[in-house]
């Protein structure tokens, strides 16, 4: 449709020439696809008093799927240059897409056969099929097969640019160490050294601070608040045990235990285990107490004897195994008392070999048991223990292909029953009791006996990563999150099958990627650790490509995924310990006097806490339209800014929504807007709001022009969204280069 508008200089607070207009804004609309919300104009070199003709596609009602007086068409061929057939009428070319993110100016992504040609395009909202609202707003989950690949969110160092310790080969924690509602992401860095412990914000991954210190450079590390003055202490090997302040102070520490490096860890565990506080801090088979009076300092409770780890080290895990209101220390093939550390193992244990734990209940009797994953030499097994009744669930079954990882609890395929994964040297698997049986159940598509499915991989290197594992689609089967020398991949918890991957490369250890949310938008975040130590190992043979990507060169660091389409499942924004389960650390950081059994009320084990969007929150999603600005006068004292607030999504937008415009890309860090304002009333699903920003004394230009929706000023989001992509906007060759009059 055709509207006709008359600018006049001496009052426009924007400018206007027809061709240069039209130039920069269709360059913008094809180049940069990713925009939400657009500008009213962009401004001339110079001002003249021309009458100009605009084609704004504003359809007159939001559910008018045509407009009267609109070319008909069959195809493209029927519309001209700078449009396009869509839903068999010509509007203006906004763009191709992938999905509503890729699109601008208040359109969606519609894909053939609405799109009379190859290929998806961005159409106005108000169009058919989708109308003005976003039904995957409504909170509904989506299936496996309408996984997209993750997105990079951010990363460190910044641009993946080696800074001289940016091996990362540990896992990474998600905690707020300052209880101050903004989640820091924490690990170890530098291998092989000098070590760095980091802290970075979970939002954008600028970094808070950085020291140097002794720590492990493959220590895994855990957080918690040891003391109870609201903010988490950090607790890791350097080369005892020691524990850092908030800020990456030492506060206190040990001489043991010691490790010598990557070959030998004991990832450190936080628990009370005398009920009566502060907690304990527990390194392989050693549990030490911090006290920060007289003077900061850690005591030793106990040190026991007789304990064999893994291939790796040993990884102590807690749970009160035999219900008499005291937990046991688990260090793989030997129990000890929590509080005085005597020797609790089972006799049916003894014959089993050192190994990693984790604590299910996997024949539903109401008591805890150990799955074990026997990773010595020449010990690989994997077993399943009832230990109160000093019986197996699972007898020691061989695993192909050499060591094994920390094991993962879950309901993979969604039958209500917890199952076990673990990464071999070359095969990922899913095991379940259930595929014990003979003949073996349908559902069991894996080769080797109790294998529910396995799946190809490469670690030569450790043959021990974890993995963690997550719901990201609501449909309550749980998705696999594992990384291995090359990839970070998402697997089906069904069948096995490949979701998504990213190349992601490492050395190995025992390190797992970590599920979270990283920012509290409501979405789960994948923080995955990254190290070039085994240089191009992914270039050649299977692991060069996956899903159809090639690897590439070695990346390093820490990397956060998110979903394309911000549709991931809300969890919880806390991951603190490798032997992370939920219940071991309350939501403000403090360890629970007597911890609540996991296995009872989530029966899992390094699977994060599960929030649901289906049908009980739906979101409201702000996007925005070309409009015309109104006159301001001398718009080189005061240039008054303006847009379009839309809400496309399912839920309404309550007043006061800032919107901020920005010189720069906002989503650079420490960038200020030169403007911010907010709408005045609440935004119906459906509906718009003009907003204006005053801008006193801007440059002359040009320069690029950006606008962000449900931002501060400050880069903060307030309000959560249903998707992040579509809020933004940015206009080139904008500026204000009037003559004062």
């Amino acid at each position: 449709m055709t509207r006709r508008n008359e600018t006049r200089c001496p009052s426009a607070g924007w400018l206007f020439s027809s061709s240069a207009a039209a130039l920069a804004r269709a360059l913008a609309i094809r180049l940069l696809p990713t925009l939400g919300l657009v500008l009213a104009a962009i401004s001339a070199p110079a001002c003249t008093p021309d009458r100009i003709e605009e084609d704004l596609e504003l359809p007159d009602s939001p559910m008018m799927p045509t407009v009267p007086g609109e070319k008909k068409c069959s195809n493209d061929r029927d519309c001209g240059a700078g449009r396009r057939c869509i839903d068999s009428v010509c509007i203006a070319d906004y763009g191709d897409c992938m999905t509503d993110d890729d699109c601008q100016n208040d359109t969606y992504c519609a894909c053939p056969p609405e799109v009379k040609s190859s290929g998806c395009a961005c159409i106005p909202w108000g169009r058919k099929p989708r109308g003005n609202q976003d039904d995957l707003c409504k909170g509904q989950a989506f299936s496996p097969g309408e996984f997209k690949n993750p997105v990079l969110k951010c990363q460190w160092p910044p641009g993946g640019v080696d800074n001289g310790y940016a091996n990362v080969i540990s896992t990474p924690l998600v905690v707020d160490l300052e209880n101050d509602g903004q989640p820091e992401i924490v690990f170890a860095a530098g291998y092989p050294g000098p070590t760095h412990l980091v802290a970075m914000s979970g939002k954008d991954c600028s970094v808070k601070w950085d020291t140097t210190t002794g720590i492990s450079s493959c220590t895994h590390i855990a957080a918690g608040d040891l003391d109870g003055d609201g903010k988490l202490e950090i607790v890791g090997l350097a080369p005892g045990t020691t524990v850092f302040d908030y800020q990456g102070n030492v506060k206190a520490s040990l001489t043991t235990p010691s490790t010598a490096g990557c070959s030998v860890d004991y990832p450190p565990a936080i628990a009370n285990l005398d009920g009566a506080g502060p907690p304990e801090i527990i390194t392989g088979t050693q549990v030490a107490r911090y006290s920060p009076t007289p003077t900061p300092h850690l005591d030793i409770v106990w040190t026991a004897g007789g304990a064999t780890g893994g291939t790796w080290g040993i990884i102590s895990i807690i749970e009160d195994l035999d219900g008499d209101g005291k937990p046991e220390v688990i260090t793989g093939n030997r129990v000890f008392d929590g509080i005085t550390g005597a020797n609790k193992t089972k006799p049916i244990m003894n014959s089993l070999g050192g190994g990693y734990p984790a604590i299910g209940d996997f024949n539903a009797d109401g008591h805890p048991d150990i799955v074990l994953i026997s990773s010595g030499s020449g010990q690989q097994r994997v077993s399943v223990i009832d230990y109160f009744n000093n019986q197996f669930i699972m007898p020691p079954t061989a695993a192909s292909n050499g060591w094994g990882g920390a094991p993962t609890v879950a309901d993979f395929d969604g039958d209500g029953r917890p199952e076990f994964a673990t990464a071999s040297s070359v095969q990922y698997y899913v095991y379940s009791p259930d595929c014990l049986a003979s003949p073996k159940p349908a559902k069991c598509l894996g080769r080797d006996p109790g294998v529910l499915w396995q799946s190809a991989t490469q670690d030569s290197s450790s043959g021990s990563t974890g993995s963690s594992v997550f719901d990201f689609n609501g449909d309550k089967i749980a998705e696999v999150v594992y990384r291995d020398e090359c990839w970070l991949r998402v697997y089906s918890g069904v069948d096995g099958k490949k979701l998504f991957a990213a190349p992601v490369s490492s050395g190995t250890d025992l390190e797992m990627p970590v599920i979270a949310d990283t920012d509290g938008d409501g979405h789960a975040d994948i923080v995955v650790s990254s190290d070039n130590v085994q240089g191009n190992a992914c270039t050649g043979g299977v692991s060069a490509s996956e899903l159809g990507m090639p690897h590439g060169p070695p990346t390093q660091g820490i990397k956060v995924y998110k979903d394309p389409m911000d549709r991931w499942m809300p969890s919880r924004a806390l991951w603190n310990q490798h032997g992370y389960h939920i219940t071991n650390i309350n939501d403000n950081g403090t360890i629970p006097l007597s911890e609540p059994a996991n296995w009872k009320t989530f029966n899992n084990y390094r699977q994060n806490v599960q929030g649901s969007v289906a049908g009980s929150t739906p979101a409201s999603d702000p996007t925005g339209k070309i409009v015309i600005a109104p006159d301001s006068g001398d718009c080189v004292k005061l240039w008054r800014l303006a847009g379009n607030v839309c809400n496309r999504g399912s839920a309404p937008i309550s007043a006061n929504l800032p919107v901020s415009f920005y010189l720069n890309d906002p989503r650079t860090p420490g960038n200020k807007a030169i403007c911010t304002t907010r709408t005045s009333l609440p935004t119906a699903i459906g509906a718009c709001q003009q907003v204006v920003c005053e801008w006193a004394n801007p440059p002359s230009g040009p320069y690029d022009l950006w606008l962000r929706v449900n931002d501060d000023g400050m880069g903060n989001r307030p309000y959560g969204q249903c998707k992040s992509g579509n809020d933004l906007a940015h206009l080139t060759n904008a500026g204000c280069s009037m003559t004062p009059g």
